[in-house]
C-alpha cells in the first residue's frame, strides 16, 4: 500500500488487489445528526395554547353517533328507482308465483295473493298508486299466475309483498340529503322527496302515506 505523499497531504485510502492492482476506496459521508429521542421529545415542553384546546376538546360531551341518518330499501320499477324506510323491509323473495283472487279487478292495487313458506300474503303493484291513469314508465307483466321476484314490507301493522325488477338493498341516507320534490300531480303525492344515491335520482316514499293508500286499495277489493 502506497504511504507516502509529495505535497504533504494525507494518502488517499487504497486497497490492493490480488495481480499488485490498486483501487481507491470511498470515504464514507460523516454521520447524521442524531435524532431526539422519544422521551426527549415528549420531555420538552408543551405550548399553552395547545393545550387548552386539546382540554377543551376531550373535556366537551361526545357528538350523538348516527344522529340524521335514516335507512332507506332501495329497489326498481322499470327503469326508475324507488326507497322507502328500511325498517319496512321484511323480505325479499324470488320465484313467487301470483295467485288471483275470486273478487280481482282489471287495474286493482291489489293482483292476488302469495303463498311465502306457508304464510300467504296479499300481493299488491304499486303502479296504480305512483301513477294514476297508467302514465309510468312500462315494467314486468303484473298478472296472477307469472312468476315474479317480490319485496315484502310491513309499512304498518298489514304485511304486503309486491313485484319489483331489482332490489338494491338497504342504504344509509343522511336525512338532509332527501330533497324535496318538484311540484307534481297524482302518485308524486306518495313521494317524500328525491334521493341522489350511487348518481342515480331515486324517488323515496312517505311511509305513512303509502301505508294509508295500500290500506284503502285493500279494503275496497
Amino acid at each position: 500500500m502506497h504511504t507516502d505523499s509529495t505535497d504533504g497531504s494525507l494518502p488517499s485510502p487504497r486497497s490492493a488487489v490480488p495481480g499488485g492492482a490498486d483501487i481507491a476506496v470511498t470515504a464514507l459521508a460523516p454521520p447524521a445528526p442524531r435524532r431526539p429521542a422519544v422521551n426527549e421529545l415528549l420531555a420538552q415542553p408543551i405550548d399553552d395554547e395547545y393545550l387548552d384546546a386539546m382540554t377543551q376538546r376531550l373535556a366537551a360531551p361526545p357528538a350523538e353517533r348516527g344522529a340524521g341518518l335514516r335507512k332507506l330499501l332501495v329497489f326498481r320499477l322499470g327503469p326508475e328507482w324507488f326507497a322507502l324506510a328500511g325498517e319496512c323491509f321484511v323480505e325479499a323473495v324470488d320465484g313467487a308465483r301470483v295467485h288471483s283472487l275470486p273478487s280481482g279487478r282489471p287495474g286493482s292495487v291489489v293482483i292476488g295473493v302469495v303463498n311465502i313458506r306457508g304464510t300467504v300474503e296479499i300481493c299488491v303493484t304499486l303502479q296504480p298508486l305512483l301513477y294514476p291513469g297508467g302514465a309510468g314508465p312500462a315494467s314486468h307483466p303484473l298478472q296472477p299466475g307469472h312468476i315474479h321476484r317480490l319485496l315484502v314490507i310491513d309499512p304498518g301493522e298489514m304485511r304486503v309483498a309486491f313485484p319489483v325488477d331489482e332490489v338494491g338493498g338497504v342504504h344509509p341516507c343522511e336525512e338532509d340529503a332527501v330533497q324535496s320534490p318538484p311540484p307534481a300531480a297524482g302518485g308524486e303525492s306518495l313521494v317524500e322527496g328525491l334521493w341522489t344515491w350511487r348518481r342515480t335520482v331515486v324517488r323515496v316514499l312517505e311511509r305513512d302515506t303509502l301505508y294509508k293508500a295500500l290500506m284503502h286499495a285493500v279494503a275496497v277489493t
